[in-house]
């Protein structure tokens, strides 16, 4: 008989933990949606404290934040009816902090069922902490951020306590769903500054390259005007040698205006930006763009700046005509970038040719220079904005190093390709194929 009271007291004892387990999980269940569907870090502990507070029947419960943390300094609290709250800048002893911190690597965290018997707390620390926070045993876990030590979530209770497994597992759990939601959030709020952060930068960076883009080409603008005033002997009959270097300045005032043009095209994301920060940038509404009139008028443009290196300019046209749909300007920029790079590295002498090909879909576009070619360790970065291989700079050729990068920009504007094949000593072909609107 009392072997069968026994057993039946145990299966009692069995039960009642069973219910307790029950009740304790479906509790952690409807805390961590709770935190998954919190809107802020703020909100998340104050229904934690709340919850679990009301839930363990404590006579506090808070979460503390250190001020090193990557959240601030914070204190959210819940105290019962009867207990009054602690203020935020309250400071416990510091035997008491570092027994908390030696724990802190133990997910477990410090159990303390009566601070005044505790072995491990100093008497006259447990007297302070008792007379500071009118309890007597405490229950501490350890707030995470990966690997960051945010904080803690306590429990107080005014009478010694002793805290079951149940209790401390539940708390240890609730620990890390909230670590698991302020990491979560940390990472979305850095993200949101990040990215608040590239727009100011982006926005500080089209308005320099406006207002760079306006205060050079309106002087420049003046200079090419009065050159070619003085070139027409408005202001009197000039000398050959006096033409010579007006036509020189003229070629280096050119040179700044593509690179202004090009430094625009680089820095602006979009036709209605390229738009405002350079007059000349091409209309939002597309063109349609006869290629072999725009490569006319490139070589024509150019004609000067061959002749003076020397080097004669080859325009090879197949008669389909191939018309593009987009920007004239850029068309011609592009036709334009590749032309002068081109000429720039051909030694004197020699010739570089502008090919113009076409099928029942595609325009390609070849131009090939004999210099010196590019080294292969140059040639995949080519396309990198204000890079310049070594055998620019052993040259001292002139450049920026943006006459390629702007082209490939113009080109998948465009929806087209481009590529590049070079052999040292041999010269370089740039070819681009660009989609046809129609072919006459």
């Amino acid at each position: 008989m009392q072997a069968l009271e026994a057993v039946t007291l145990q299966l009692r004892r069995v039960q009642r933990r069973a219910v307790d387990d029950a009740a304790q999980l479906g509790f952690h269940r409807r805390l961590t949606e709770m935190m998954r569907a919190g809107e802020n870090p703020e909100t998340i502990m104050t229904s934690v404290v709340h919850e679990v507070g009301d839930h363990l029947g404590v006579a506090r419960c808070l979460i503390g934040l250190s001020e090193e943390s990557a959240m601030g300094a914070a204190l959210h609290q819940w105290t019962a009816a009867d207990v009054a709250t602690i203020p935020e800048d309250i400071e416990l002893p510091q035997s008491l902090t570092a027994l908390a911190m030696e724990r802190a690597g133990d997910d477990r965290g410090l159990w303390i069922e009566d601070i005044r018997n505790d072995p491990r707390v100093d008497p006259a620390a447990a007297e302070e902490t008792v007379r500071t926070l009118d309890c007597v045993s405490f229950g501490a876990v350890p707030v995470w951020a990966g690997t960051e030590l945010l904080g803690w979530l306590a429990l107080h209770s005014v009478e010694p306590h002793r805290w079951t497994a149940a209790e401390c597992g539940l708390v240890s759990a609730v620990s890390t769903d909230l670590s698991a939601s302020l990491l979560q959030h940390l990472h979305a709020e850095l993200k949101a500054r990040t990215e608040q952060t590239l727009r100011d930068v982006d926005a500080l960076k089209r308005s320099v390259v406006t207002t760079l883009s306006h205060e050079l080409r309106t002087p420049l603008t003046n200079i090419r005007g009065y050159l070619e005033v003085c070139a027409e002997d408005t202001y009197g009959e000039i000398s050959d040698a006096q033409r010579s270097v007006l036509d020189l300045v003229s070629r280096n005032c050119r040179r700044l205006e593509v690179l202004v043009g090009n430094f625009v095209s680089m820095n602006t994301a979009s036709p209605t930006e390229r738009q405002s920060a350079d007059p000349l940038a091409s209309p939002t509404e597309p063109d349609l763009v006869p290629l072999a009139i725009a490569a006319e008028d490139v070589a024509r443009s150019l004609a000067a700046h061959a002749e003076c290196h020397g080097v004669d300019v080859a325009l090879e046209l197949e008669s389909c005509n191939p018309t593009v749909s987009g920007s004239a300007l850029d068309i011609e920029r592009l036709m334009g970038n590749l032309l002068d790079n081109a000429v720039k590295f051909s030694p004197a002498g020699s010739m570089v040719t502008m090919r113009l090909t076409c099928d029942q879909q595609w325009a390609r576009l070849d131009v090939i220079d004999r210099g010196p070619g590019i080294a292969p360790r140059d040639q995949r970065h080519v396309f990198r904005p204000f890079f310049r291989g070594t055998r620019a700079v052993q040259g001292e050729f002139p450049g920026s190093g943006l006459g390629l990068p702007v082209a490939k920009t113009i080109v998948e504007k465009h929806n087209g390709s481009i590529d590049l094949e070079s052999r040292p000593g041999q010269g370089t072909r740039v070819t681009v194929t660009l989609p046809l609107a129609r072919c006459a």
